[in-house]
This record gives structure tokens, C-alpha cells and sequence, in this order.
């Protein structure tokens, strides 16, 4: 007890702290469907208010682009390789998988849509 133990530990922490990982970017693709799916729910929204549908469509890409720093954000999917990364505060799914380098942006879902087999 006193204030040694308590130095050795804030020195731990300090020493650890210092310790960085080097991230290294991946490439982001998108699918033919994903921004077709991206313009429809752009589109579906903005017919009755068109700032939300601006402001959600730039949420998805801006959530898309994180994943060039953390490709493994998203849970992983219902089938093997494939992950989920929630929009969160909406029903909207993106659905993705990591290839190497390479993050192919699959489709984006809404949870109400019967889901079918991503390829």
C-alpha cells in the first residue's frame, strides 16, 4: 500500500499508451447495386423531405469511408464473409465484405426487405 504502487501503475499505463499500430488504408469499391440502392433510397426519401435525404445519404458514405481505417467496424453477417454495418437511428443495413486490401461495398438494406443471397 502507499504511493508506490499507485506510481508503478500510472508508468504501465504510460508505457503502453505509447505503443501506436500502423493503419494501413484499405480501397474502397462499390457495387453497381450498393449505389443504385444508395440513389433509390436518396431518391425515396427526398420526394417528401429532400435535406433528410441529403443528410442520410451523406451519413452512409461518410460511415462507408470509415471503413477504409477499420474495415472490420461492422458485425459480422448472416452469411460467412459477410459483414453488417448498421446506420444507426435508421432501419438501413450496409452490407459488405473484406477482400485483402479491398472493402466491396455489397448492397445497402433496409431491415423491412425480405433479404436475399449476397454475391
Amino acid at each position: 500500500m502507499g504511493y508506490g504502487s499507485r506510481v508503478a501503475a500510472t508508468e504501465v499505463r504510460l508505457w503502453k499508451g505509447t505503443r501506436r499500430r500502423v493503419v494501413v488504408p484499405v480501397e474502397i469499391v462499390w457495387s453497381a447495386l450498393a449505389r443504385a440502392r444508395l440513389r433509390d433510397i436518396r431518391a425515396y426519401i427526398a420526394r417528401d423531405k429532400p435535406y433528410a435525404a441529403e443528410k442520410l445519404a451523406t451519413r452512409i458514405i461518410v460511415l462507408v469511408e470509415a471503413l477504409k481505417d477499420h474495415p472490420h467496424l461492422g458485425r459480422a453477417g448472416s452469411e460467412p464473409g459477410v459483414r453488417e454495418l448498421i446506420v444507426g437511428g435508421t432501419p438501413y443495413l450496409i452490407l459488405y465484405k473484406v477482400l485483402g486490401k479491398t472493402v466491396l461495398i455489397s448492397t445497402i438494406w433496409h431491415s423491412a426487405q425480405a433479404r436475399e443471397k449476397i454475391r
